[in-house]
């Protein structure tokens, strides 16, 4: 959203009613300071970019230091038996230590979560619900990427298999 728009929503919602607030979010416009990400168009390849890019700290592979998630998506053997359990992907091993197969897990339990609680925002804050900060960092990410026009690192999204 750009800064005029802003300033024109701030406007139309009569900053007299609520001058300190109205004149923080049109200062922060201005400034460019606010990024309306949820206005925005949002996608899985952008969603999963910002993922990686939080999990892994920008590596492409790796076994994480809780020995638990590989690769660069940070996505744990709890999310590929949940998804076995609601019987979105069949029964049997999967290796995440292939980063393939990892990266389709943690798409398909990104899109899971997605139904489930019916927004990005949320997916992503269930994706890691232990922090409460992770959202914040994956939409930073995906704020830079846009803004620097990064290339989406996950090439291998294809989710049938």
């Amino acid at each position: 959203m750009s800064s005029e728009k802003m300033i024109h929503i701030v406007k139309r919602m009569r900053p007299s009613r609520f001058p300190f607030l109205g004149g923080l979010i049109a200062i922060a416009a201005v400034l460019g300071c606010v990024t309306f990400v949820s206005a925005r168009g949002v996608d899985l390849p952008e969603v999963m970019h910002g993922i990686s890019m939080v999990e892994s700290r920008g590596r492409d592979v790796g076994l994480h230091s809780d020995g638990v998630a590989y690769g660069r998506y940070g996505v744990t053997y709890v999310a590929v038996a949940e998804l076995q359990r609601k019987r979105l992907i069949g029964p049997g091993r999967v290796d995440l230590m292939d980063p393939d197969t990892n990266e389709r897990m943690a798409a398909r339990y990104v899109l899971y979560l997605k139904r489930r609680y019916g927004s990005w925002w949320r997916a992503v804050q269930q994706y890691n619900p232990r922090s409460t900060t992770y959202a914040r960092k994956v939409w930073a990410e995906m704020d830079r990427r846009r803004k620097e026009g990064v290339p989406l690192n996950t090439p291998s999204l294809a989710l049938n298999d």
